[in-house]
C-alpha cells in the first residue's frame, strides 16, 4: 500500500489574523478619509455662507453716504453711531459709513435686527416653515471696523485721529467653536473714497 500524502491548501489562523488586521487598518484609514472629506464639505459650506453674509453687509454699507449730514469729509470726528442711530432696532438708522465702526452682533441680524435666516428683507420675519433653524447661526458673529487710509496709497491704514478722504471698511464673519474658540470664516475689505458733489 502506498501512502499518499494529501496536500490541503488554506489559511492558517495566523495568516487569517494578519489579513484581518490589514483589512481593519485599511478600512479605518478609508473611514477617516471620508470623515475628513465630510468635515471639509461642511467647512466649505460654512465659508460660502459666511462670504455671502459678508457681501450682504458690505453692500448695505456701500449704500450709505461717506459722511453724515453736516460732517466734514476728512473730519477727525470719532467713528461709530450716534445715540439716536444706536437706539434703532437694528442698523436701520445708520446713514453713513463710519456708523458701522465697532459694530458686532451675534447671532448675525439684518438691517432691521431680524436674525439672518428668518428675515424677509422688509424688516419682518418669513413664515416659520421658510426660516432657517434658530440654531443655524447661533454661534456666528458679524463684525465691522472702519479706518481712514492714505489718500496716496489706500493700502496703508492711517493712525487713529489722522483723517483722509478714503475709508477702508472691513467686515468679518466668525464662528465660536466650543473647543477652538473664535474661527474666522470670511473677511472682506473695501475702500471708499469721498467724491465731492459738483
Amino acid at each position: 500500500m502506498s501512502c499518499r500524502r494529501t496536500c490541503r491548501r488554506g489559511f492558517t489562523l495566523i495568516e487569517a489574523l494578519v489579513a484581518l488586521t490589514i483589512v481593519t487598518i485599511a478600512g479605518a484609514a478609508l473611514l477617516a478619509r471620508f470623515g475628513d472629506q465630510g468635515r471639509f464639505v461642511a467647512d466649505s459650506l460654512d465659508e460660502t455662507v459666511a462670504e455671502g453674509m459678508a457681501l450682504q453687509l458690505m453692500d448695505e454699507i456701500a449704500g450709505c453716504r461717506f459722511v453724515g449730514y453736516g460732517q466734514i469729509p476728512n473730519s477727525t470726528a470719532s467713528f461709530g453711531p450716534s445715540a439716536y442711530e444706536a437706539a434703532g432696532a437694528g442698523r436701520e438708522r445708520y446713514d453713513d459709513i463710519d456708523d458701522y465702526h465697532g459694530y458686532s452682533k451675534s447671532p448675525p441680524v439684518d438691517r432691521y435686527g431680524v436674525p439672518l435666516g428668518a428675515e424677509d428683507a422688509a424688516g419682518t420675519t418669513r413664515h416659520p416653515k421658510h426660516q432657517a433653524p434658530a440654531s443655524a447661526f447661533a454661534n456666528w458673529r458679524q463684525s465691522v471696523a472702519v479706518y481712514f487710509v492714505s489718500d496716496a496709497n489706500p493700502a496703508v491704514r492711517l493712525p487713529a485721529g489722522t483723517p483722509s478722504y478714503h475709508k477702508e471698511v472691513e467686515v468679518v464673519i466668525s464662528y465660536t467653536d466650543p473647543r477652538e474658540g473664535a474661527v474666522e470664516l470670511a473677511r472682506l475689505s473695501r475702500v471708499f473714497a469721498y467724491v465731492p458733489t459738483p
